[in-house]
């Protein structure tokens, strides 16, 4: 079902580059995610994509501040202040960091009624035993390999976490 999303969301043909999508090409978007992901209340991976860039932001329309979450249909992205605000990524590339790999949740999730389970807080996994150690890659993802070389890691992404609350009323 994810393939048959991709292809539906390609379909609405946003180019690489614009920062701003056309009415028709934001609906299409929306459409698709729609049609695929109705009765999901969150969508999570690794979306080869910042939260700012056009196909999460603009054309998914995932709302990067719940100041802009206007119905509980809306989605929300805790990951745009993780990466601009704080600096932090799940990925090293040129020496910048990225953050592709998304956690992204409707507003069902917000709110401080804590009867029913109530987004508390993102994090980004990076304990030191997946985290490289020395050299040029200082502080990124412990790969698994680099240059045709097994470098014994983990992966080039460290993973991401969002944490649920709900009252236990006794």
């Amino acid at each position: 079902r994810a393939t048959e999303f991709v292809e539906a969301a390609q379909a609405c043909k946003i180019p690489d580059g614009v920062s701003e999508c056309s009415a028709s090409q934001k609906q299409c978007a929306k459409d698709a995610f729609t049609k695929f992901f109705r009765t999901l209340d969150e969508v999570m991976g690794d979306l080869n994509d910042d939260p700012d860039n056009k196909s999460v932001a603009n054309a998914l329309g995932a709302k990067l501040s719940e100041k802009k979450i206007t119905s509980k249909q809306d989605l929300y992205n805790p990951w745009g202040i993780t990466l601009r605000k704080n600096g932090e990524g799940t990925l090293l590339y040129d020496n910048m960091w990225n953050l592709f790999d998304q956690i992204i949740f409707t507003a069902n999730f917000l709110g401080s009624n804590r009867s029913d389970f109530k987004f508390f807080k993102n994090e980004i996994y990076k304990p030191e035993y997946i985290t490289t150690k020395y050299g040029r890659y200082k502080g990124s993802p412990k790969r698994t390999t680099g240059g045709g070389v097994w470098q014994d890691g983990y992966s080039d992404h460290f993973p991401t976490q969002i944490y649920l609350v709900k009252e236990i009323i006794r």
